[in-house]
């Protein structure tokens, strides 16, 4: 039980004479309330998931690379127009339990074996790390395998080649 309300020591005063404790560096939760939409497709996603597999299954531990690969699948389906389910949502989805997870196994609620994403180590030996993007293999929507670059702060990504023996690369 808690004995008292955590105080910052800072005050926020109200017109009406009223005092709380400054927000401060606490979040601003307002401003993600009003994706009103967003949040609803989510809490969808969420929904639709728990009915297949069960209320928090995620909790339960999926390894980090398996997040990642998703998220860009359900991205490109996106970007892609294709509407067979909400992929922006998954991608979202998927985003989220990744840094949810990263978290749970930082804190050591989750083993440290579902951490699968590459080390200092082998970013070193990845020779476009340096040049500021990676390359990662993933499946278009025909499930062809691709080669996406993305870059590290996440600002943009391009298609370097379709891993492909029997057609040319096609426009996207």
């Amino acid at each position: 039980m808690f004995e008292e309300v955590k105080d910052s020591g800072k005050r926020q005063e109200f017109k009406t004479g009223a005092v709380r404790d400054d927000p401060g560096d606490k979040g601003r939760y307002d401003l993600v309330l009003s994706l009103e939409h967003m949040i609803y497709r989510l809490a969808r996603h969420f929904q639709n998931g728990a009915v297949k597999y069960g209320d928090n299954n995620w909790r339960k531990g999926i390894p980090l690379a398996r997040y990642i690969d998703s998220a860009f699948r359900h991205l490109c389906k996106h970007t892609a127009g294709h509407d067979d389910e909400d992929h922006l949502s998954a991608a979202i989805w998927n985003l989220m339990c990744h840094g949810e997870t990263a978290k749970m196994i930082k804190d050591g609620v989750l083993p440290s074996e579902l951490d699968d994403m590459p080390s200092s180590k082998e970013k070193a030996k990845d020779e476009n790390f340096d040049k500021g993007y990676r390359t990662v293999s993933i499946c278009d929507s025909t499930d062809d395998p691709i080669q996406l670059c993305v870059c590290h702060n996440c600002t943009a990504r391009r298609i370097i080649s379709e891993v492909q023996e029997d057609r040319e690369p096609t426009d996207r």
